[in-house]
């Protein structure tokens, strides 16, 4: 049984590992306790395998929270992105490679299981414990000290950090466990919701394009007010719509019932006018399939009722009108989402002002600390939930000396 100054962990994920590194670089005994036969299990499938770990670039509209943007500035610049790189690349020894066309930093060795073994192996080099299969049951606080029942033992601890995720993919551990402890110990919870989860469709015309892929312009809009925009990759499946776009679009509108509107073509409406006017003996099929594939090409005609074979100088102008609307104001008919079991996070949690924002220590309860995807804190797709999870975790690591 561990030592009565030991902090433990619950949680070997990527919050979990991350603080469990900075307590024991703190001087603490550190014990982490994994539910899992491994650790970090998240890290291990992200990025297709070869683990996406963090963006090049990073600002505070990159993440969604009821707390305010500049609570989230502030907490960046205690572990900057550069310093974050740095970390990786010279103190545990994991070169990174900028993917140009995304902006996307991996492990130059494109596997995910280097960042996962570099990070265990840091703890463990600095003295840290992992425990894997210790599926914590609940948890106490008693005579100042947390007692931890697990599936093998009881552990006890004067600091405890939960970082045992959200709901999120289940199979990899994150089972919402989490919740209910931070609830025992005095937290409350916002409503959970699967964020950067692909969306379902019935429009048939729609799923019938299942493997098609594409570059869009997506906004999302509530009661006419635009919430969001921005371009990325959408992805038609047998469901209905993945892919990065429709990833950072989920949290508009499967939180807020937003209306998501595509522009397949990246071009303005008003831009389209003058093409359609510039090229007038082009048949409307012709003239789409240039700009998108040939597949969604026909299925926007489809919709919209015109020829294939039609010139567009023939084309009436309710008809060009309507031809217009569908390929740059497409409303996306969407009926749900594939659930947590696929959901790359966890949305809502618990609140921000229920920690201290200096070193993540709980409001609620002396001597427990929360970080990563537990708090109220989602990012876009693309290394950005990694870096949530690493800067929370650092601060509350190291505060617990």
């Amino acid at each position: 049984m561990p030592e009565r100054d030991t902090t433990v962990v619950i949680g070997a994920g990527a919050a979990g590992l991350m603080a469990a590194i900075w307590a024991a670089r703190s001087g603490q005994k550190t014990v982490v306790l994994e539910t899992k036969a491994q650790a970090a299990k998240k890290i291990l499938i992200s990025g297709g395998g070869r683990c996406n770990l963090l963006p090049s670039v990073v600002s505070e509209s990159d993440f969604f929270s009821n707390s305010s943007d500049n609570v989230l500035k502030r907490l960046f610049r205690t572990w900057t992105l550069e310093q974050m790189q740095m970390f990786f690349e010279y103190e545990i020894d994991v070169p990174l490679e900028l993917e140009s066309e995304t902006g996307k930093l991996f492990p130059a060795a494109q596997k995910a299981i280097v960042v996962r073994d570099a990070l265990q192996r840091e703890l463990v080099n600095l003295g840290g414990e992992i425990k894997f299969d210790h599926q914590v049951t609940d948890v106490k606080k008693m005579n100042g000290e947390f007692v931890i029942a697990c599936s093998h033992e009881v552990v006890t601890a004067t600091k405890l950090i939960l970082a045992t995720g959200g709901k999120s993919v289940p199979k990899t551990g994150s089972d919402g466990f989490g919740y209910e402890i931070a609830r025992r110990l005095g937290h409350s919870s916002l409503a959970n919701y699967p964020a950067l989860a692909p969306l379902t469709t019935n429009e048939t015309l729609l799923t019938d394009l299942s493997g098609v892929s594409l570059s869009v312009e997506w906004s999302t809009y509530k009661s006419n007010r635009l919430l969001e925009k921005g371009i990325n990759d959408l992805l038609f499946t047998h469901h209905g719509f993945s892919g990065p776009a429709i990833l950072d679009a989920s949290h508009w509108v499967i939180r807020d019932k937003a209306e998501l509107i595509i522009n397949f073509t990246k071009k303005s409406a008003e831009q389209w006018r003058d093409f359609i006017i510039e090229h007038p003996s082009t048949t409307t099929l012709s003239l789409i399939s240039d700009i998108v594939p040939l597949r969604l090409a026909k299925a926007i005609i489809e919709k919209t009722g015109v020829e294939s074979s039609e010139r567009v100088g023939n084309l009436t102008k309710d008809r060009r009108k309507a031809l217009i609307e569908a390929m740059c104001h497409y409303k996306l008919d969407i009926t749900g989402n594939r659930g947590l079991a696929v959901a790359e996070v966890t949305g809502g949690g618990v609140p921000l002002d229920e920690v201290n924002l200096s070193t993540f220590e709980s409001r609620k309860t002396e001597g427990l600390y929360l970080c990563g995807e537990i708090l109220d804190v989602i990012g876009r797709i693309g290394g950005y939930n990694f870096y949530w999870a690493f800067v929370s975790a650092r601060l509350a690591g190291e505060s617990t000396k």
